[in-house]
């Protein structure tokens, strides 16, 4: 570990304050803390008490022993994991304006201060959480959308290019908490206004469903590609309400019908759903007038004369 506490001349007070400016929920401001090891305590330690010195080593020394559950090791490299798995679950229940930065630690069993020096603060967490899950998502779905490419040398069917869009998302509801505390974020995300939530769906989503979106105006070709677009804004919209656990299908079908846990049949009856819109008349928009004088429109116009 570097000289300092993360970072840039950081004493162990202005680290203690930091650890409390992030209680707030916001971004740490000025330098931020760290996990120390038994060395680094003793070393600042005395120079806390040194005369003239900042006497909070033993503040320190309390501080970083809580900051750990009994027996985590000081070296845990699995801890900044467990700070996003702690705020991950947040984020989904709370919202990112929901939680708070020492929501977070208390979840994790860590001090606020590691929550700056491992991300940098709660917005780059967020940004870090939805990074790593959303492009693991983007990269199978590129992979997916390759094979296709490969297997069929020419305009791909329609129903094959809408399954390989899905399936990545509904092989992350399968995975578990996480994966499904991810969708209900990307739910927030994409339903939210707010400019960091626009400038990630730009980076992370925009370049892979461009992709999708030529390959269905390559096999649709008596459609717009208006068309094409909304249908696609629509696909994402349905998915994300479906995988996000809502279930009401229980409560529409006066309790005949259970949406229940099964995510192949999700994927399958979704996939022609929204295959069927794909493939639907194009849209004339604003709509045609008609011009054609029926004989009702000529009996009216023969009376009024």
């Amino acid at each position: 570990m570097a000289d300092g506490i993360g970072g840039a001349g950081g004493s162990p007070r202005r680290m203690l304050e930091n650890s409390n400016d992030n209680d707030a929920g916001g971004n740490a401001g000025g330098s931020v803390g760290a996990r120390l090891d038994t060395g680094e305590i003793k070393r600042y330690h005395n120079i806390c008490f040194q005369p003239g010195g900042d006497p909070c080593g033993s503040e320190i020394l309390s501080m970083n022993r809580a900051a750990r559950s009994p027996g985590r090791p000081l070296d845990n490299q699995s801890l900044p994991d467990e700070i996003m798995s702690a705020a991950e679950s947040l984020f989904a229940r709370s919202g990112y304006f929901g939680t708070s930065v020492r929501e977070i630690a208390n979840k994790a069993s860590v001090n606020s201060a590691l929550i700056s020096y491992y991300f940098g603060g709660k917005e780059n967490l967020f940004r870090t959480i939805f990074r790593k899950q959303g492009m693991e998502i983007v990269g199978k779905r590129m992979e997916l959308l390759d094979a296709l490419r490969a297997r069929f040398k020419g305009p791909i069917p329609v129903d094959q290019i809408v399954r390989a869009y899905l399936s990545p998302q509904c092989e992350l509801k399968k995975s578990g908490p996480r994966g499904l505390a991810f969708i209900r974020i990307q739910a927030q995300v994409h339903n939210e206004f707010n400019e960091m939530y626009f400038s990630l769906r730009r980076e992370i989503y925009d370049e892979s469903t461009k992709q999708y979106i030529g390959e269905l105006e390559r096999s649709l070709p008596g459609i717009s590609l208006s068309d094409i677009t909304w249908r696609m804004m629509f696909l994402i919209g349905a998915y994300l309400y479906m995988l996000a656990d809502l279930d009401r299908m229980s409560d529409l079908s006066d309790h005949r019908f259970e949406q229940g846990d099964d995510t192949d049949e999700l994927l399958e009856r979704l996939t022609i759903f929204v295959s069927s819109g794909m493939s639907a008349p194009t849209v004339q928009w604003p709509p045609v007038l008609s011009t054609t004088v029926t004989p009702a429109r000529r009996r009216r116009a023969v009376r009024t004369k």
